[in-house]
């Protein structure tokens, strides 16, 4: 190849590199916009100066963060998806603005250490700086829900996460048996937080 066809082989190459950088940024983009699209919905803002009930989580624990708040309603639920939020605190544990809030129910002849109960037998350590249990009869529960973050909807069984930005607004709502749902749910996440080099967040599929 002479130095002439080297020179034009260059220029071909650069020119497709530089639409290719074009056309997977354009996607990056069009991605982002599909998510915050999904993202946006007017279930209601949280008051972060309130409390709710007799809970020991504070709302003002969410300010600032993206917060992934969980209602179990049934025990034999309790487990299967402590597994599976224990993913989703696996993934998101480089940061320190997510928060996980997990409320359960309880019975009342169930002993007092309850949650740590429930970390212990799932092979975890309940980090309170980034993940938080609450555990309550089903009426308080229930009425948290409703109540504190206006989900007048829920059927009161099925059990549900929701996504709360860094300003207290709610974006969405997940069936936490759908699987699909669930990895919607982490793809969200990941669009509501700030870019962070030294602390990315790799999608786990």
């Amino acid at each position: 190849m002479n130095s002439k066809s080297k020179t034009i082989f260059i220029v071909a190459l650069l020119a497709v590199l530089s639409l290719g950088t074009v056309y997977f940024s354009k996607k990056g983009v069009d991605y982002r916009q599909q998510q915050l699209k999904e993202l946006d919905n007017n279930y209601g803002r949280i008051d972060f100066t309130s409390e709710y009930g007799s809970y020991n989580i504070i709302p003002s624990t969410l300010s600032g963060k993206v917060g992934v708040v969980s209602f179990i309603f049934r025990k034999d639920d309790i487990d299967p998806l402590m597994i599976q939020l224990g993913r989703i605190h696996e993934q998101f544990n480089a940061r320190e603005d997510v928060l996980l809030v997990t409320n359960v129910v309880r019975d009342p002849t169930d002993s007092i250490p309850y949650i740590d109960q429930i970390f212990e037998r799932n092979g975890m350590v309940q980090d309170l700086s980034q993940w938080i249990m609450n555990a309550g009869d089903l009426d308080m529960v229930q009425d948290l829900a409703r109540t504190g973050y206006f989900l007048n909807q829920i059927d009161g069984s099925t059990p549900i996460h929701i996504v709360i930005d860094d300003q207290g607004v709610i974006r969405n709502i997940y069936n936490a048996h759908n699987a699909d749902e669930v990895r919607n749910m982490i793809q969200h996440i990941t669009t509501l937080l700030p870019r962070k080099r030294d602390a990315d967040i790799k999608v786990k599929r």
